[in-house]
């Protein structure tokens, strides 16, 4: 009960309720896999990313084959400018849940950012294969294509992440 009321806390923007919900729950379960990660999520949205980490671990350390904790904790080290380690916790993700594409999305951006354009495209490429309509990874593949002078194709992933998502700012400071 506590962990759907916290995400709906989360829902409507009450963070520091959705955080109080999920410690309760963790606090009758400390084995409660699902309300760790929801809490880790809560935090991060605080930018409290020392306590995100913390609780997106012991998440970890309840169920180690969740595929979401693992791409939480990611996410909670790429905040932290943490990108070699972000790509590790994307890929463990990747490896318990081979179709977590936003594991696959952020793992590319985490890859864009440490230099690695290459594996970044190669990233995006899998995430449009799986789901075309998906406007970030047309922005992130854009990116990187612009980043590899590849400009005409850039344009044209811009302009399909516009089509997708009209009010995607980041595609249209890109484009």
């Amino acid at each position: 009960y506590h962990n759907n009321l916290g995400t709906v806390y989360r829902t409507l923007g009450k963070i520091d309720e959705a955080v109080a919900c999920y410690r309760y729950a963790v606090g009758l379960r400390p084995d409660f896999a699902a309300a760790f990660n929801n809490l880790g999520i809560a935090l991060l949205e605080k930018r409290d990313y020392a306590q995100a980490q913390r609780a997106v671990e012991r998440a970890l350390e309840a169920k180690p084959d969740y595929a979401a904790a693992w791409f939480n904790l990611g996410n909670v080290l790429a905040m932290r400018d943490e990108h070699a380690k972000a790509v590790e916790h994307y890929r463990q993700a990747l490896a318990f849940d081979p179709s977590h594409i936003d594991a696959l999305n952020n793992l590319g951006a985490a890859l864009n950012e440490l230099g690695d354009n290459d594996e970044a495209a190669s990233c995006y490429q899998r995430v449009l294969a799986l789901q075309p309509a998906n406007a970030a990874a047309h922005n992130n593949f854009g990116r990187v294509l612009a980043q590899r002078d590849e400009l005409d194709a850039a344009i044209g992933h811009f302009r399909e992440a516009i089509a997708l998502q009209p009010h995607a700012i980041d595609a249209h400071i890109n484009l």
